[in-house]
């Protein structure tokens, strides 16, 4: 990779770049060719973006680069993400994406929410999605992997499932009879061009405990580590991949301070009227006039769409798309 020389306002290191600016950080990774399909992507503290970088300082030649932005809360970190990312690139002439982006997981706060910001409901509909998805690989632990890695993993993300060229948002709802729902920001009504993009909708009714079907997130959040443990339902695999998976898995929920949310000893159960079902976004009604209640700095409003006319897309369709996005990167 030829790259142009640099000001001292940004110090290099191999094909990576990074300052300080005020109270931010900025690290540019630059790549020869940017992925196809690759999207944005935004923590509690950070976000990056993938794009043919012109500084308007002057500072860098015009550029394929990834670029990370580390907010005040992770600023201070970055000379402990930089130790991080030199450590996963090993013996590797270049940083990667992967690299850069295991680093920055390892960061204390480095996607954390407030517990009290996490929707109870939300999160029921996520963990019963990741289950799904993960109940489809059949054991394979290859394939948990990559789902686990597209999984948000409840760090306040604007998509919940991402990859370079797929993204899945889950949304619940506590409707009884119709799939309505609402965008949390103007982002996330608005994917990236180039990837392909879904709603995953489910309907949640409130129970009590007793009832056969209810469960708490701590009941969820244990199904998936039971499924990450054997492989599959059925108990018939188990390995030291899987026992990874459950490793990984716990971590997230630890960091997340999920079961310490708010009301999250309540019991709810899949709504059988609503059950797990997915969009593409082009099928959401009215989704170009919903684009239009935004005037560039937040919501005019935030209008509800129901997809109950909408056509579904089988989950075949979303589980591949995940995998090979993943493989993608």
């Amino acid at each position: 990779m030829t790259v142009s020389a640099i000001s001292t306002s940004y110090t290099a290191d191999s094909n990576l770049r990074f300052r300080v600016i005020g109270d931010e950080a900025e690290v540019l990774l630059l790549l020869d060719t940017l992925p196809s399909g690759i999207i944005s992507q935004s923590g509690a503290h950070w976000e990056t973006s993938a794009e043919t970088f012109s500084d308007p300082l002057g500072l860098l030649d015009s550029t394929n680069v990834l670029r990370l932005v580390l907010d005040d809360t992770l600023s201070p970190q970055l000379d402990e993400l930089l130790a991080a990312v030199r450590r996963e690139r090993g013996s590797q002439l270049n940083f990667t994406q992967a690299h850069l982006m295991a680093a920055l997981r390892k960061l204390k706060h480095w996607g954390r929410i407030m517990p009290s910001d996490i929707g109870i409901t939300g999160a029921h509909g996520e963990l019963v999605l990741l289950y799904e998805l993960l109940l489809y690989c059949d054991g394979c632990a290859d394939e948990m992997t990559d789902i686990l890695a597209a999984w948000d993993g409840f760090r306040g993300s604007t998509f919940d499932f991402q990859v370079f060229s797929a993204i899945v948002d889950q949304k619940a709802t506590t409707n009884h009879s119709q799939r309505c729902h609402r965008f949390s920001s103007p982002h996330q009504a608005n994917p990236p061009n180039g990837a392909l993009a879904w709603i995953a909708s489910v309907g949640l009714k409130r129970e009590q405990s007793t009832h056969s079907d209810a469960r708490t997130l701590n009941q969820r959040v244990e199904a998936v580590r039971a499924l990450l443990a054997c492989g599959n339902a059925h108990n018939d695999y188990g390995s030291d991949a899987h026992a990874e998976l459950v490793e990984i898995f716990d971590s997230l929920i630890d960091d997340s301070q999920v079961l310490s949310a708010p009301q999250a000893e309540i019991s709810y159960r899949i709504n059988p009227n609503l059950p797990l079902a997915f969009f593409q976004y082009s099928e959401i009604p009215g989704i170009e006039s919903i684009r239009q209640c935004y005037d560039g700095i937040g919501w005019i409003e935030s209008p509800v769409f129901c997809l109950d006319a909408a056509t579904q897309t089988p989950i075949e369709t979303i589980f591949q798309a995940l995998i090979n996005g993943s493989e993608e990167e």
